[in-house]
């Protein structure tokens, strides 16, 4: 789901230098959970992977992608609970954080479609929901590049594109990114009741179980989508909130990948 840049992992893993000193791997209550969890929603994902290899139904390949990813901004997460920028102080691991929340919204949405038309097959055109997600991953490796060839490059933790980016571009990417996932989540609310009008009209309540899962599942990814917006605003505007404040909704999101 939505998440701030990872830079603000590495200030809430020093504001924790100065409770606890402990060195990298440090298994706390914080940490843990997270950890565990984030290892049962990937092997979870892996196995949709293989379902889908032995059923080819795209809509496993989607799901398990939705649910890799979330498990990915989990791990980033859960790495800096475990005290790694405390230990690493020079680490580049914020450059290599590719930002993957702007695919989120169009999983989603094709994870939907391919759900309630059997006949789905990814065409050309559905490459354009991914313009995004592909255009920030370039992005991001051209700060790499450039930072890379900055001097006093390996004695710091972020160069000086990625302190600039983080200082003067990253709130419009979250912006985009927030706007970005509310229009998906609409489009993929609205396609859902348009089928679920049409299965009720021609079916009675045949197909009652899987209407249920498909709204449960919206519902799930919605509520992490609203938590994280409040505590966005909330810690843009009104109170900076503490970095253990910050963890519930890593913990959430987890719930919601073992959960699906």
């Amino acid at each position: 789901m939505l998440s701030k840049n990872k830079s603000k992992t590495s200030r809430s893993s020093i504001k924790k230098s100065s409770y606890l000193q402990f060195m990298f791997p440090d298994f706390n209550i914080y940490s843990s959970p997270l950890l565990i969890l984030v290892i049962q929603g990937l092997v979870l994902s892996f196995l949709l992977f293989y379902k889908y290899l032995s059923k080819k139904h795209l809509a496993y390949l989607f799901l398990g992608l939705l649910l890799l990813i979330t498990c990915y901004h989990r791990t980033t997460y859960t790495i800096g609970f475990m005290a790694w920028y405390d230990t690493y102080r020079n680490t580049k691991i914020n450059y290599y954080l590719i930002q993957l929340t702007l695919a989120t919204g169009p999983l989603i949405y094709l994870y939907i479609k391919s759900s309630i038309q059997s006949n789905y097959r990814f065409q050309l055109k559905d490459t354009m929901h991914f313009i995004p997600v592909l255009i920030y991953i370039l992005y991001k490796l051209f700060i790499l590049a450039y930072d890379s060839q900055q001097i006093g490059y390996d004695d710091t933790q972020n160069g000086p594109l990625y302190l600039w980016v983080d200082n003067h571009i990253s709130d419009w990417v979250i912006g985009f990114m927030t706007i970005q996932l509310l229009i998906y989540l609409v489009v993929s609310f609205r396609l859902y009741y348009r089928f679920r009008a049409k299965l009720v009209e021609e079916y009675s309540n045949a197909y009652d179980y899987e209407l249920r899962w498909l709204h449960m599942f919206l519902i799930a990814y919605t509520s992490l989508f609203v938590y994280d917006t409040v505590q966005l605003i909330t810690d843009g505007f009104i109170v900076t909130l503490h970095w253990t404040q910050e963890w519930w909704f890593q913990f959430f999101s987890v719930l919601v990948v073992i959960y699906v």
